[in-house]
């Protein structure tokens, strides 16, 4: 899904917030780690997100804070508030006062009223009611103003563009809430101390460990991730797993980059079954493949010949056809050549005494 026609402060609050929606467990979290962001995005005075749940004790779960005395009794009078009977009809569907009134004076409405005890201003809102699939529970995304100009057209696209990922948060809320999902993940990988991910089969993140992104921000760009933070190469490598998990081709299940003298491994690994999803590890090593001295003493090319014999430990015939690629004068003499010059950089005896020297501790 491509992102609207931001601007750059736009765009970069959208993406904090994308972010956002997907790695928050809670709606605690969900709401403390988007509020700021929605109120700057939207230009709201107030960020509101709710819970509905008819197992909760009163059926709705507020997470608010100026607005908080204001919804705290919501269950008593919500069948009276003009923004639940509209979205309620519409759920799913961004909607602005200026559309649910159509003309009504927001002062004859229960809403009004109940916000002028609680002591506030409210003057315009702009909202969605979030229905994610498979589901028994809803969400609920309130933005409120204090000010006379009521939210505009652009906010309200905005907010209807945000739905499908907010559905992915709500549901996230409410099946980890209920399943305790999260806690055994934990459980599963605090005897880990590797940077992974758990990732669903449609590549959607659902818990990293602390090392990932430092490796993430060191290997990646920006641009070769997509918008939910994951490098573009591993979603098309998991989509290719998960279609070949009956009938799997060896090695593919793990992805490799490169750098002079580094390399970063990523393994694929299907975790056991966990209630009713099928969920994807994804475990990140990095290797130094050279001491770094030697990459002061030898050039680029001895370089790249050396990374390669350490990585694939090969003949020099086989060395040679990986690294020729399209280069056309590329024989054996010419490994040979670069071998010599970069045992006697490194004072190596030979093969072995470079491979052993270079993967000592």
């Amino acid at each position: 899904m491509d992102l609207p026609d931001f601007n750059k402060k736009q765009h970069l609050l959208a993406y904090e917030l994308m972010h956002a929606f997907l790695d928050s467990w809670t709606l605690s979290e969900l709401h403390e780690s988007t509020e700021a962001d929605l109120a700057r995005l939207f230009q709201a005075d107030h960020v509101a997100l709710c819970l509905m749940d008819p197992s909760l004790p009163t059926g709705f779960d507020w997470k608010a804070r100026e607005t908080a005395s204001f919804l705290q009794g919501y269950y008593q009078w919500f069948q009276e508030d003009f923004v639940f009977q509209w979205l309620s009809r519409q759920p799913n569907t961004a909607l602005s006062d200026t559309e649910m009134l159509r003309g009504e004076k927001l002062e004859n409405t229960e809403t009004y009223r109940r916000s002028r005890q609680a002591h506030l201003r409210l003057r315009h809102v702009l909202s969605v009611l979030i229905s994610p699939e498979s589901q028994q529970g809803q969400g609920a995304v309130a933005l409120y103003s204090d000010r006379s100009k009521p939210f505009s057209e652009e906010h309200r696209l905005i907010l209807q563009w945000f739905t499908p990922f907010l559905k992915s948060a709500f549901h996230n809320v409410m099946r980890l809430a209920s399943l305790g999902f999260r806690q055994q993940l934990l459980e599963a990988l605090a005897h880990q101390t590797s940077a992974s991910l758990v990732l669903t089969e449609q590549s959607r993140e659902l818990l990293r460990t602390a090392p990932v992104t430092p490796l993430l921000e060191k290997w990646f760009s920006r641009s070769s991730l997509n918008l939910a933070g994951i490098p573009r190469d591993w979603v098309e490598r998991l989509t290719e797993l998960v279609r070949t998990e009956r009938d799997p081709v060896p090695g593919r299940d793990t992805w490799r980059s490169n750098r002079p003298g580094e390399e970063l491994k990523v393994t694929f690994r299907r975790l056991p079954r966990l209630e009713n999803g099928r969920f994807w590890e994804v475990t990140m090593e990095e290797f130094m493949l050279l001491p770094r001295e030697w990459l002061r003493i030898l050039t680029p090319r001895q370089i790249e010949v050396a990374t390669c014999l350490v990585r694939e430990g090969c003949d020099d015939e086989e060395l040679t056809r990986l690294l020729k690629g399209e280069r056309e004068k590329y024989s054996v003499e010419t490994v040979k050549t670069h071998l010599r010059a970069i045992y006697k950089r490194v004072g190596a005896e030979g093969r072995t005494d470079f491979i052993s020297r270079a993967l000592r501790p």
